[in-house]
Order: C-alpha cells, then sequence, then structure tokens
C-alpha cells in the first residue's frame, strides 16, 4: 500500500521533498502533487506524532520553494497544527517520540510564522517548543537518573 492511499500524505510529502537524487525543480513539481492531500488530512489523527511530522514537512516544503503564496494559503493549517502541539507534554500516556515530533513541529510553525510575517506567533510557538523541549528532558532524565 503506498503511503497516499494509507493516509500518510505528510511523510509521502517529505519523502518527495528530501529525495536527494531528484533535481531541485523535480522535488517541487513532486511535492506539489502531493500538498493537497496532505492538508486535506485531519489535524489530529491517531497517530500522536502526526501533526509534529506534518509541520516539519510542509516547513520542508517551504524551504525547497520558498513560495509565500503557498506559504500564505497553507496557514490555517499549519496553525491549526501548532495549536493543537502547544497542549502536548510527556505525561507517560504519549510516548516520547511523538513529544519529540511535537517539539519539532512547534519549531517548524515558529520558523514559517516568521517568513508569514507572524512574529507574535513565532514567538509564542518557539516559546513552546522550548518550554516543552525541557520538560521532555526533565521527563526523560527521571528514567535515566
Amino acid at each position: 500500500m503506498g503511503l497516499l492511499s494509507s493516509g500518510q500524505g505528510q511523510i509521502a510529502a517529505c519523502l518527495l521533498a528530501l529525495a536527494w537524487q531528484l533535481p531541485a525543480s523535480e522535488k517541487i513539481a513532486a511535492l506539489a502533487r502531493t500538498q493537497a492531500e496532505c492538508l486535506a488530512q485531519p489535524p489530529l489523527m491517531s497517530e500522536a506524532e502526526a501533526p509534529g511530522q506534518r509541520l516539519w514537512c510542509l516547513e520542508q516544503r517551504y524551504r525547497y520553494s520558498r513560495d509565500r503564496a503557498w506559504l500564505l494559503a497553507t496557514w490555517p493549517r499549519i496553525a491549526l497544527d501548532a495549536e493543537s502541539l502547544a497542549r502536548r507534554v510527556p505525561d507517560g500516556r504519549r510516548p516520547v517520540w511523538a513529544v519529540s515530533w511535537a517539539v519539532a513541529g512547534l519549531r517548524a510553525a515558529a520558523h514559517l510564522a516568521r517568513e508569514n510575517g507572524r512574529a507574535q506567533d513565532a514567538a509564542r510557538y518557539r516559546t513552546q517548543a522550548e518550554e516543552l523541549h525541557t520538560t521532555l528532558l526533565d521527563y526523560a532524565g527521571s528514567y535515566l537518573g
């Protein structure tokens, strides 16, 4: 089963964007083909790490294309996922890797917000990412001694 048909558009987009053997122009074209499905997915999928992965992938897409019109059009989805991640804490119910993806997703959202001219959102997402990162390190440290 393909990644797109299994509902993993954000992972497919990442793989396409990061396929090192493709020239940059082909990476952007391949990523554009998966964009609609990636953005059509619900904001919170059953996998706890999905919103963070999606934000990271969307940031990678922007890094390759620098397409500000796409960023503006995609912003509502970025904000929706970032807001859902701000509520994540490592509490024994969520896997550590899912919280790690939440940190990566919030950092990506901060970068995209800054690029989109949303300085307040960027600062808030960055602060949330760093607070969550600190909490994650404290939580992991309790198990490592």
